[in-house]
């Protein structure tokens, strides 16, 4: 099973922070990462994390935020399956198998609100993701 990462990596609008990423990763070998506090507005997502993360699958919560993507997931397809389970504006869970059959989780992405009133919204949907998982891993 490859390796697993995360990184706040404002300024992915420009080519040279998103080949950055891209060598990172290579470099690594990274399998599965979410890249957090991109901002990258949403009609330039699809162009931006194409470029980024090239063969790999993403999925992010652009739809959700008024100021840009703050949480991307990408992954390799080779490596694992990913299969969404909920998101919003400040979180995104997934179930996350590797491919060699060994290990399966729930992977959640967490990018929270500076304002603790526009956490309280976090806050529910965590405790009902964790009411829906159980006690799995």
């Amino acid at each position: 099973m490859s390796k697993i990462a995360s990184w706040n990596v404002r300024g992915l609008n420009q080519p040279t922070k998103q080949k950055e990423v891209r060598v990172f990763m290579n470099y690594i070998q990274i399998g599965l990462c979410a890249l957090l506090e991109t901002r990258i507005a949403y009609p330039k997502i699809h162009s931006v994390f194409d470029k980024v993360f090239c063969r790999w699958h993403w999925i992010s919560n652009a739809e959700y935020g008024s100021r840009g993507c703050r949480i991307v997931i990408g992954w390799d397809p080779e490596e694992y399956y990913v299969n969404l389970q909920d998101m919003s504006d400040q979180s995104v869970h997934c179930w996350v198998q590797a491919k060699s059959g060994s290990k399966a989780f729930f992977y959640s992405v967490i990018y929270a609100a500076n304002n603790y009133i526009d956490r309280r919204s976090l806050w529910r949907d965590l405790r009902k993701f964790k009411a829906a998982i159980n006690a799995s891993p």
